[in-house]
């Protein structure tokens, strides 16, 4: 059977959708290619109680981004996690704002060659708004990252 590039997308595709709606927390998933400027490859977004997989034409450039940035200079194959930071898209932050952690797998062509990398996007606001609702007035909290700066 040969499968073709649109075929694959599509199985990915729908891979990426299924685990959006197991996964509560999970807000997006794509598959970034290391080529053509970190291009999306395949993504799936949830948005409200809807998951669907993003048209080809909408897919971006993420070269330019911080985890894109460190994924990219790493030689681990350990999962990469992200410090905390809002969501955008297309280089403007999402509206309702959402904090989002990133937890991503990179993917070899050959022995340490990377072709690109699995990234989800972990949504955290309703595990904050939680926060703000039992925690008493006044009292506040930090995020501290591994290298203790504050996210």
């Amino acid at each position: 059977m040969v499968l073709t590039l649109k075929i694959w997308k599509d199985r990915l595709g729908t891979i990426f959708q299924e685990m959006l709606y197991a996964k509560t927390r999970y807000s997006q998933i794509r598959y970034i290619g290391m080529e053509n400027n970190g291009l999306e490859i395949v993504r799936a977004n949830k948005s409200g109680t809807k998951v669907y997989q993003v048209n080809e034409e909408n897919l971006q450039e993420k070269s330019n981004e911080p985890y894109y940035k460190e994924i990219e200079a790493s030689v681990s194959r350990k999962v990469y996690l992200s410090d905390f930071s809002l969501s955008r898209e297309f280089g403007q932050v999402v509206i309702p704002e959402e904090l989002v952690l990133r937890a991503a797998m990179p993917i070899f062509e050959v022995k340490d060659k990377k072709f690109g990398f699995v990234i989800v996007n972990v949504d955290y606001t309703q595990i904050f708004n939680a926060l703000n609702l039992i925690l008493s007035k006044g009292t506040e909290y930090y995020i501290i990252n591994h290298n203790k700066i504050i996210a």
